[in-house]
């Protein structure tokens, strides 16, 4: 397989760390023929990554904060104040405030009765849908943030 960067080589599967079946793990050689590195500041995964993703455009541990806080105030509906709503408000990008602002605003004009079944069930939706893989991965992500930030600093 041949990139921009130079030639990939397949390595062994890492157990526990990749899915058996998601495929061979790529070790890239770089153009001079040295090896690449796979994790750090100098990676081959950060400086492939395209400014419009998430990791790219370091994004990464500011959206992880935001699934961090929704889930918390999905676990704990009765620690929720105006406070920790507005918080999370603050953190979402302009777009989503604006999109969300637009819902809300039709939302109040069709109905002014809270609907109980289903706020439970968006509730429940959340919770064992996209919560059930993005919590996790946003937990890894801080984590991983740290460590970085740890060695970057010693």
């Amino acid at each position: 397989m041949t990139r921009e960067s130079g030639q990939c080589e397949q390595i062994p599967q890492l157990s526990g760390l990749v899915a058996a079946d998601s495929g061979p793990v790529l070790q890239s050689s770089l153009s001079d023929g040295r090896k690449a590195r796979r994790f750090g500041p100098k990676s081959i995964v950060t400086s492939l990554a395209p400014a419009s993703t998430v990791g790219g455009s370091a994004l990464a541990l500011h959206y992880a904060n935001i699934v961090i806080v929704i889930e918390k105030l999905l676990r704990y509906p009765h620690l929720v104040g105006e406070e920790a709503r507005d918080e999370l408000y603050q953190m979402l990008p302009r777009s989503l405030k604006l999109a969300l602002r637009r819902s809300l605003r039709a939302r109040a004009r069709s109905t002014a009765i809270y609907d109980a079944f289903l706020a439970h069930d968006w509730r429940e939706t959340l919770q064992k849908t996209m919560l059930a893989w993005l919590a996790p991965m946003a937990h890894n992500t801080v984590r991983w943030q740290a460590k970085r930030s740890f060695v970057k600093g010693n």
